[in-house]
């Protein structure tokens, strides 16, 4: 039986290209590792809020946590400015670098004395126990998924504001 060269160079090409999704896969997934202790915040984190004026000056309302995965991959303090939640770290206050995730996801701020969640036209939504959230009221304990597949989650531990 005779085989064809062009057959050998396919096979060889499909192989190689299988091999270099699987890394990238596993490169993907093992970007939040177990690197990151279970009860520190993310010392790579953005700082918060990125605002011209002192985040002092902002009352402090609790934090939210960033998971991926079922991993913490930080921990963000929520103030009164109004907060960006997204991929951009240009456009961002609070940057979670994953593709299911909006340059500029949804947005937090205060309204009548409570915290507000909205979600501004991104392309994979947020969702509350399964339901698409346009805008709604952020309890404590709250988790919010960043898309409907809910591999991106915030979970927020919220307090009335504390004035300095």
């Amino acid at each position: 039986m005779h085989v064809n060269v062009y057959w050998i160079i396919a096979v060889i090409l499909l192989l190689a290209s299988l091999a270099g999704m699987v890394i990238l896969f596993r490169r993907r997934h093992s970007r939040w590792g177990s690197d990151i202790p279970e009860n520190e915040e993310n010392p790579d984190a953005v700082p918060f809020p990125v605002d011209p004026r002192d985040p002092g000056e902002f009352p402090v309302w609790g934090r939210v946590d960033v998971m991926v995965d079922g991993k913490r991959i930080s921990t963000q303090r929520i103030h009164l400015a109004t907060t960006i939640v997204g991929r951009d770290p240009g456009r961002a206050q609070i940057v979670i670098p994953e593709l299911i995730v909006s340059k500029q996801h949804c947005v937090l701020f205060e309204k009548d004395g409570k915290l507000w969640i909205r979600d501004v036209d991104s392309t994979n939504g947020v969702f509350r126990d399964g339901e698409s959230v346009e805008e709604g009221e952020v309890q404590h304990g709250a988790v919010y998924s960043l898309g409907r597949r809910g591999s991106v989650k915030l979970v927020f531990y919220t307090d009335p504001p504390l004035d300095s």
